[in-house]
């Protein structure tokens, strides 16, 4: 009879990485800030839903640190990687426009809501913070501005 180890008997253990609303240089350009960036970037508004829903946003280099950090960590089981907190939509948006210096070209209201978009979609990070340690490094407007950068650098080449 075959003996099956378990896989704590061999020192494996088993997490996975649960992502929430992550941005960074290079996503699709149809996701929320490319899209704002890339139609502020060519001076046209940026159409928008009226942007109440709450989104928990990371910063993807933030996201990769945490990825390691779990790879690294003896912990099972789901972990959130996110940065636990709630952002109005419109705060994204209204944040870009400030850093493009052209506000005026956010159009809060646009476009209609989706249907049966959830108004609050935020994380519990408590385990990713108390069992990995780990915290992000870059706060919203920091990985917005990254963001706008790329997509202008972007724009050049």
């Amino acid at each position: 009879m075959r003996r099956h180890l378990a896989e704590s008997d061999r020192g494996l253990s088993w997490a996975w990485a649960r992502l929430f609303h992550l941005f960074g240089p290079g996503e699709d350009r149809r996701r929320l800030v490319p899209s704002i960036a890339l139609a502020l970037l060519d001076e046209r508004p940026a159409l928008c839903t009226a942007g109440t829903q709450q989104r928990d946003f990371m910063d993807a280099r933030d996201a990769g640190a945490a990825l390691t950090a779990l790879v690294d960590a003896p912990v099972e089981g789901p972990i959130n990687i996110a940065s636990g907190k709630a952002v109005a939509v419109a705060e994204i948006a209204n944040a870009l426009g400030r850093i493009a210096g052209r506000p005026e070209l956010i159009r809060l209201g646009a476009l209609p809501q989706r249907p049966g978009d959830p108004p609050l979609i935020v994380a519990d990070t408590q385990r990713l913070a108390r069992e990995l340690g780990f915290r992000p490094r870059y706060d919203l407007r920091n990985g917005l501005v990254h963001c706008w950068n790329w997509w202008k650098d972007a724009r050049r080449r």
